[in-house]
């Protein structure tokens, strides 16, 4: 037995534990070639963006894959708000006119708006509180920021009075990332009206250093238009559930989120979550857990957090007897991309431990969840209080890009980075003791 003591907590809340490494031992093994099939089968589907045919296509793959190793497989029901791009455009009206290459942040204010930029560095609630102090106004203005989250900060910039939003992308080679414009949603929040109520366009990282030099020179105006269409509708998660040997014990949940951002094949955003979901399921198969396993596959993720907030909001009672749950997202690329692990602090001097000292991927971060990591589906368990694991690489330059396609992940590598989950995820479901 390996003894630990990191675990426990600064006021002595929570007893040293003990890793019982025969358990460990019995970790299934994952197969890259299985893994590197489901990757294919996944992103052979194509862009996997919500209420197109591809989307409903992948729900039938990651059912009939589940429904292959587990007892029992649902269709759950979600409402989400469905986005339909129309029209985009930025057109640079003083020192110059010139229209640049734009995308929509998506779910941003329908209409045309016009004004002077102002430069809010990358967005941040102290780069507004600076353009405060020093007298800036930002009211009718348009706002150019450095941000992969305009869903924080575009709400900052509409708070000041910004009329519109524009948002440097930061990826390579002229391309332009796709990004939303809100996570997540309150408890009976209109969903016809989601989103950031003023417009909102993404320009690529040298159409914004463009705008930049214009700016150091003096003033410059745009106009950007944005159109688009929304409707409420209803999409699907895919529950998968392996019965454990004594159903009155906690459950343990592990998910993935099966679509893609617009027009993207998003192999490493989350082919390879969804590839590691069926690996763990399957090789989970072969032994009976003394609690119950359930698989996850959720919806409308990319958009806004769909699927895995009504999955949980919809189990007020049933989330009190959950053990933990474990996020697969962006799972593995093809590069040496740092290795991050975001815990909640019950699980983290177990999880931590088990990791670095059973598998081979080095630990580059490892820190608990904070409110601003909601821009993913663990984002709704830990608010409800469910301890939550998600091991992830972090720094991909070509997130939510034309160039996240098959090619860029490598099987071998993401079969290592499987295995980070599984541990954790294995041990809790077989283990007498749980160590958290």
């Amino acid at each position: 037995m390996r003894t630990a003591s990191s675990a426990a907590g600064a006021a002595g809340e929570l007893a040293p534990w003990s890793l019982n490494e025969s358990l460990i031992r019995s970790t299934p093994e994952v197969s890259a070639q299985s893994l590197a099939a489901n990757l294919e089968a996944v992103c052979g589907i194509g862009p996997r963006w919500h209420g197109t045919p591809a989307e409903e296509q992948t729900i039938e793959l990651m059912s009939e894959r589940l429904r292959a190793v587990c007892d029992q497989v649902e269709l759950e029901e979600f409402p989400y708000t469905h986005y339909t791009p129309q029209a985009t455009s930025l057109q640079i009206s003083r020192p110059l006119a010139q229209p640049l290459h734009c995308v929509a942040v998506q779910y941003s204010g329908t209409g045309r708006v016009a004004g002077q930029l102002v430069y809010a560095g990358q967005g941040h609630q102290e780069d507004f509180q600076a353009l405060r102090e020093t007298g800036a106004s930002l009211r009718d203005r348009i706002v150019l920021m450095r941000t992969n989250r305009p869903y924080l900060a575009g709400g900052y910039a509409r708070a000041d009075g910004a009329c519109g939003i524009v948002v440097i992308s930061d990826s390579p080679f002229g391309t332009v990332r796709q990004m939303t414009s809100q996570m997540g949603y309150e408890p009976g929040e209109d969903l016809s009206a989601f989103g950031l109520p003023i417009p909102g366009v993404i320009v690529s990282r040298e159409d914004g250093e463009r705008l930049l030099s214009l700016l150091s020179a003096g003033p410059v105006e745009g106009r950007i238009e944005h159109r688009s269409a929304v409707q409420v509708r209803r999409s699907h998660n895919v529950i998968g559930y392996q019965w454990g040997k004594d159903r009155q014990e906690r459950s343990i949940l592990i998910g993935a989120h099966y679509d893609t951002q617009f027009g993207l094949d998003g192999a490493w955003d989350n082919g390879s979550g969804c590839a590691a979901l069926l690996e763990i399921a399957r090789v989970c198969a072969g032994s009976a857990a003394r609690r119950t396993r359930i698989f996850c596959a959720f919806g409308g993720e990319e958009i806004g957090l769909f699927g895995s907030t009504a999955f949980v909001r919809r189990r007020a009672e049933e989330l009190k007897r959950v053990l933990a749950y474990f996020n697969l997202d962006s799972t593995s690329g093809d590069v040496p991309y740092t290795h991050d692990l975001l815990i909640t602090r019950r699980l983290e001097g177990f999880a931590r431990e088990l990791v670095a000292s059973y598998s081979d991927w080095l630990i580059t971060s490892c820190r608990e969840f904070t409110v601003l990591d909601h821009e993913q589906d663990s984002a709704e368990f830990v608010r409800q209080g469910v301890e939550a694991f998600w091991a992830h690489e972090e720094g991909n330059a070509f997130f939510h890009t034309v160039y996240d396609s098959l090619d860029t992940v490598d099987p071998v590598k993401l079969a290592r980075a499987t295995r980070v989950a599984l541990l954790p995820f294995h041990y809790l479901a077989h283990a007498e003791i749980v160590p958290i």
